[in-house]
């Protein structure tokens, strides 16, 4: 497949007029997509260069969104999600295979597919959906729009579309191309446009992290390394939330305050005593409370003494801490202080993420590069190759830097999202295993967060 749409400056202004001029459309669209595959949550995925409006749409109604679409393009949709509140992750694509796990997705969602699709596109689309999933890729408004919203865009709607070059495809050619594309699981839907409905057969189940963890009863959990933590320590939260356990979340650091809603809400107290009483009152209403000292005018929440982390412990079920930060790097090495792991901890996590595997040796990719460089003897702009993350597990200064006797070690190597992080996320679970590690493979975001399992 070739680059899928000319998005000379002048196209970008066209598909960002087309984008906000359909802002009315995009709930009905949305209700379509749920009323055929009958998902109240899920992992959800649009594809291509008219790509944003649905996805925000499924981010409000409790769905993981990403999008996936030419780099020219991301930039027009960043903007216009952040103005949503709710975390989108972005995949770049240039056209050719899907940069994709196989199976990764529950929803796939793709209008304005006729000004690209073809044989090998539908094929990519139903490999990554997950058994159970399904995919809607085709062009029009749906069959629940409202008539007073079409006649109000659609004139300038077909305008737009016409300059940016659409395609039409009739029913026969389409049903044509999913036959050539060897798709047998397929539906052709012309009302409201025309789609096609792909389904992939089987249940989708998946390891939660709970079970990938190998998490007792009772645990305090610790979160160090590269970037992820907070995203992870949130998805963990709401899993075991959703179980019935009494979970407490909170950083010993610092972390940006996430949204009311990614979360149930923020306790905050400087006095420990008046803290704890707060937490008493908090899990009366709640399975989940978030914990932190206070508020810094950086808009971030300062995390609480290490040593109250005990004494809120015998409230719940489970804590989990954050107890370093990275600034979003994949890879970490600990400066003097860090991490500030309590002693209570019983289950030290180290995060890595697979995007900075076999990056050059740069403050783009490592954080606290210069400390990197001495433990690893290497310089600026080397790769860092999955021996020199082994290397970062043996140093006393590395990633194992902090943890108590009698805790526990599982590694998380994160952002696992395609086939490239894929093979550099095994060639290091091999030596990590080796070693005697327990290694997650795994994409913190998303509901299904575990890709592989590593170890004992």
């Amino acid at each position: 497949m070739k680059p899928y749409l000319d998005t000379s400056t002048a196209r970008l202004e066209l598909l960002e007029e087309l984008l906000y001029l359909w802002e009315p459309i995009y709930p009905s669209l949305a209700d379509f997509l749920q009323a055929l595959s009958g998902k109240g949550e899920g992992d959800f995925l649009e594809i291509g260069p008219f790509s944003g409006g649905v996805a925000k749409e499924m981010a409000k109604r409790g769905f993981k969104v990403a999008v996936l679409a030419q780099e020219e393009v991301l930039g027009i949709l960043k903007s216009y999600l952040a103005k949503g509140g709710r975390q989108t992750l972005f995949y770049q694509w240039q056209g050719g295979d899907l940069p994709l796990l196989d199976g990764c997705f529950d929803l796939v969602f793709c209008r304005g597919a006729f000004f690209f699709i073809n044989e090998a596109f539908l094929r990519e689309v139903e490999r990554i959906l997950s058994p159970g999933g399904m995919a809607l890729i085709g062009g029009g408004y749906g069959p629940f729009a409202p008539e007073e919203v079409l006649k109000a865009i659609a004139w300038r709607s077909k305008e737009l579309n016409l300059a940016l070059g659409k395609r039409y495809l009739s029913p026969g050619e389409l049903r044509a191309m999913l036959e050539r594309a060897g798709l047998s699981k397929f539906k052709l839907i012309e009302e409201g446009g025309l789609w096609v409905l792909l389904q992939k057969e089987g249940k989708g189940e998946s390891v939660g992290i709970k079970e990938a963890l190998g998490l007792g009863p009772k645990e305090v959990i610790s979160l160090v390394g590269g970037g992820g933590k907070t995203t992870l320590m949130f998805t963990l939260a709401k899993e075991l939330a959703r179980e019935g356990k009494k979970v407490l979340t909170t950083t010993t650091t610092k972390i940006y305050e996430p949204s009311k809603e990614e979360v149930p809400g923020v306790l905050l107290g400087e006095d420990p005593q008046g803290l704890i009483e707060e937490v008493q009152k908090g899990l009366e209403e709640r399975p989940w409370v978030v914990v932190a000292k206070k508020r810094t005018e950086e808009g971030k929440l300062l995390g609480i003494e290490p040593g109250l982390v005990e004494r809120l412990f015998k409230l719940v079920d489970y804590v989990i801490v954050e107890a370093d930060g990275s600034k979003g790097r994949p890879i970490k090495v600990h400066g003097e202080s860090e991490p500030v792991v309590p002693e209570c901890t019983t289950l030290f996590v180290v995060l890595v993420g697979a995007d900075g595997i076999s990056k050059p040796l740069s403050p783009d990719w490592i954080f606290r590069y210069e400390k990197a460089k001495e433990i690893l003897a290497i310089g600026e702009g080397d790769r860092l190759t999955v021996e020199n993350l082994l290397a970062l597990f043996s140093s006393q200064r590395g990633l194992l830097k902090g943890k108590p006797p009698q805790a526990r070690v599982v590694v998380f190597i994160n952002k696992v999202d395609g086939p490239s992080e894929l093979g550099l996320a095994r060639e290091l679970s091999q030596l990590l295993e080796k070693r005697g590690y327990r290694v997650i493979l795994g994409r913190a975001f998303f509901n299904k967060s575990v890709v592989e399992l590593w170890g004992t």
